[in-house]
């Protein structure tokens, strides 16, 4: 009988250190999903104050994904984002992705000619460092925006994919542009 008694002691203390350490984890968990919320807020926040349906969606998309990842791309092709609205969102994703609560995986903002160089730049100094895609395609980009986009990518460590076509940078830009991506190793570069 006090085998079968140090059995059940046994097993009764197992299952109340696995609750433990399980409510525990489960604790660490909620909390860093509280600190990746929190981190994400102003980007929901600018996003939706666009009131541009490119916009709006993209950020219900980003709320209804943090709960499964903390890794997202943000896609904002064609949204009609302007000067004012790009400086916003530049704010937002450097406050989101700076305490590493949330990575932004991939960005997009091309085709949105009213963005203007310093929204442009804003945003591009807003990326972060380990930042994978990258496109402002179709934006009337000129060498301002273009010093920017080199300084990015002089810094970017994890930088594949960066597509700056169709602006108006001069050729001696789209020389520096080509040329900062010769520096980062399998990254393929379209200006």
């Amino acid at each position: 009988m006090k085998p079968l008694r140090r059995a059940l002691a046994s097993s009764v203390a197992a299952a109340l250190f696995g609750v433990f350490f399980s409510s525990r984890s489960s604790f660490a968990s909620n909390m860093s999903q509280a600190a990746g919320i929190h981190a994400i807020q102003p980007l929901l926040t600018a996003l939706r104050a666009t009131q541009l349906p490119v916009c709006v969606e993209a950020a219900e998309r980003l709320s209804a994904s943090f709960a499964h990842t903390h890794v997202a791309d943000l896609a904002l092709r064609s949204a009609k984002l302007d000067s004012a609205h790009a400086l916003a969102l530049a704010a937002a994703i450097r406050h989101a992705t700076q305490g590493g609560a949330f990575q932004l995986r991939g960005f997009s903002a091309s085709y949105n000619p009213q963005i203007g160089s310093t929204g442009a730049a804003a945003v591009v100094a807003a990326m972060p460092d380990n930042l994978a895609e990258f496109g402002l395609v179709g934006c009337a980009l000129d060498d301002v925006a273009g010093d920017a986009i080199v300084e990015f990518m002089a810094r970017a460590t994890t930088l594949r994919v960066i597509c700056v076509e169709e602006n108006t940078f001069s050729t001696a830009m789209v020389a520096r542009i080509t040329q900062a991506g010769r520096l980062l190793p399998g990254c393929l570069v379209v200006v």
